[in-house]
Formats: structure tokens, C-alpha cells, sequence
């Protein structure tokens, strides 16, 4: 879900009584989504980057006339540093048989040319997710402690994720990291809540009820 999605779905069944504007405005300190009276605001991160988006990237420059299979290698090396996938890496290179299940893409060859780019099978793994959730949560709270959201009374921290909750367990998993990290940062300013838009539903957790609620199956 893009940003404008998440706004029409937060507008629709989060706060469907309040009149609510897209679009940020730092020098205001307005979140990405804020109530025209200002008591409310959202601000909307995305829990994981998007495997395939790199993928199509690499095979892009792969495929290019004048890009060697060592040059693709070269390239394909470079998104081994991205650190959202490194504790991956950290854990296939402990399990790989073969070198090319060390890196976060296996360069697939026939008769010494490219013939296939697949990501490694665990970079779509729920404890992916929820370690990006983790960052993304740490990055917008440094933000809201720095005041960047004083525009508005209350702020609520959406995560807008390509993530399928196969049942109620997972979706707890990401709101206890949200509720330890609320316990470690018990005497600063924190959210007021979390909205979780994933791919197939949408989950609203606030502070003061301490609940859970499945707002609608997408």
C-alpha cells in the first residue's frame, strides 16, 4: 500500500468522523496525514524494503548490452551491504553449501551466461518484517521526540507492509515490539497508537485500550 492508500483507508475506517488532509509539511511539523483542527495526526513508514523491486533493479543492469556476468556479480555483491537484509546474510553464509546462497540474490548461469536472478528464499520471512518494523518504528520515534510532529496534539504510527498475517499471533508480534519499545522510552514522548495496514487486512492498536482491533480484511 502506498501512502495516498493508506490515507483513504485510515480516512475510511480509522477516522471516518474526522477531516482529515495528505501531505506533510515539515515547516509546520505536520505528519503525512493530520486533521484540519490538528488534534490528530498519522505519520505512515513502510515496515520492509520491497525484494522485488531490487530484483527487477538488478536484472535491469544485468541484462544491459555492454554488462558482463562479472560485472553482474560485481553488482550483485553491493546489495549484500544493504543493512536491512545483513542478519540474513549473517545466517545464510553460516548455512550455505554452495557460495552463491551467501548473498542476498543467487545469479543463476547456463553455458556461462546470465540466465536467472533469485533472491535467497528467506528475505520474505515474518522475522524480515518485523526486524524493519523494529528500525522503521526507532526512526519515526526519533523524529517525534525531535518534534518534527509538534504540529499536531496526538500522533498515530502507521506501517504500511506487502506482509500476510496468516493469523492474529503474527500481527501481536509487530505491536510487542511496539509496546517494548514504548516501556523503554516510558519517559519521553510516544505515540498514541499503531495503525498495521498489511496486505490482506488492517489493524488498529491503541495505548489507552491496550487492544488489538481487526478493522477490515483487504
Amino acid at each position: 500500500m502506498n501512502e495516498k492508500q493508506c490515507f483513504n483507508l485510515i480516512n475510511k475506517y480509522i477516522f471516518p468522523k474526522t477531516n482529515l488532509i495528505h501531505g506533510d509539511s515539515q515547516k509546520e511539523r505536520l505528519p503525512d496525514i493530520y486533521s484540519q483542527d490538528k488534534k490528530i495526526g498519522i505519520e505512515v513508514t513502510y515496515s520492509e524494503l520491497t525484494i522485488d523491486h531490487l530484483q527487477t533493479k538488478l536484472f535491469e543492469y544485468c541484462t544491459k548490452d555492454n554488462v558482463t556476468l562479472h560485472m553482474c556479480k560485481d553488482k550483485r555483491n553491493e546489495y549484500d551491504n544493504i543493512k536491512e537484509f545483513k542478519f540474513i546474510l549473517q545466517r545464510n553464509i553460516r548455512l550455505a553449501e554452495v557460495e552463491e546462497e551467501a548473498h542476498l540474490f543467487r545469479i543463476v548461469e547456463l553455458n556461462g551466461e546470465l540466465a536467472g536472478i533469485m533472491p535467497i528464499e528467506n528475505a520474505r520471512k515474518v522475522d524480515y518484517s518485523s526486524d524493519i518494523f523494529k528500525e522503521r518504528l526507532f526512526d519515526k520515534l526519533e523524529k517525534l521526540q525531535k518534534g518534527n510532529y509538534n504540529g499536531v496534539k496526538q500522533v498515530y504510527f502507521c506501517v504500511s507492509s506487502a506482509f500476510r498475517a496468516k493469523d492474529m499471533y503474527e500481527v501481536e508480534q509487530f505491536i510487542n515490539i511496539y509496546k517494548e519499545a514504548k516501556e523503554q522510552e516510558a519517559e519521553k514522548t510516544f505515540f498514541k497508537g499503531v495503525i498495521l495496514v498489511f496486505y490482506d487486512a488492517m489493524y488498529f492498536y491503541d495505548n489507552i485500550t491496550n487492544e488489538i482491533q481487526k478493522i477490515k480484511s483487504l
